[in-house]
């Protein structure tokens, strides 16, 4: 139901539709394409996807990823989850684009004939990567955190194993979804009934009714 639009600030790459009706791309380029239809709310929501681990790509630095808060004139701008094989590991990689990964950590090595979810969540200055239903990075981008809803966007980039329905990793099932609205809940209360250290007059301590009362909260601190 998305609809898709190349990213002006990369050059070449092509993501298409496979025969298993699932999408690749058909270049060795980058390909970084950015959702053009759908916009979330705000800065928070999530991005994910399923990756179909057709076979094993062979090349080092291949990439496969899903990201937010992009762009889409720019290649310097918004967050990306990415499945990369490095010269000596896998890894799922928190980066912004066009610039060196801000967190990393080793994987299990995928399974060719098995599908993974990756899925990228932005809450605030909290970034959460998650790999086949595990959460293996939680980034605090602090102060300095982007704060533009942008697009998202899906990435592939030196992918030689891709070029082809029948090799490399293919994304299926790529959904974006608005973080949930905050429920807010107002509470009214009256002097007498907030904390008075002191006595009524007949010697009894005073306290409030709500002394006993524990808040919990779902805010980013």
């Amino acid at each position: 139901e998305l609809t898709w639009t190349e990213n002006t600030g990369f050059a070449s790459g092509n993501i298409i539709v496979s025969d298993a009706n699932r999408a690749r791309t058909d270049t060795t380029n980058t390909s970084f394409y950015y959702v053009d239809n759908f916009t979330p709310a705000n800065y928070n929501y999530d991005v994910e996807c399923t990756v179909r681990v057709v076979t094993l790509p062979t090349s080092n630095n291949t990439y496969l990823g899903v990201g937010g808060r992009a762009a889409s004139t720019s290649a310097s701008g918004g967050y990306i989850a990415w499945l990369v094989k490095t010269a000596s590991s896998w890894q799922i990689q928190l980066a912004l684009y066009g610039s060196s990964s801000l967190a990393s950590v080793n994987i299990t090595a995928p399974v060719a004939g098995t599908s993974y979810q990756l899925k990228l969540n932005m809450r605030d200055h909290i970034l959460n990567c998650w790999w086949d239903g595990t959460k293996v990075i939680s980034y605090n981008a602090g102060s300095g955190r982007i704060t533009a809803v942008g697009n998202p966007t899906l990435y592939m980039d030196g992918v030689t194993s891709f070029v082809s329905n029948s090799t490399g990793f293919h994304i299926d099932d790529y959904t974006v979804t608005d973080a949930p609205t905050p429920t807010t809940t107002n509470v009214t209360v009256t002097n007498s009934e907030l904390w008075y250290n002191g006595y009524d007059g007949t010697g009894t301590p005073q306290q409030s009714t709500f002394a006993a009362w524990k808040f919990t909260t779902a805010a980013t601190l």
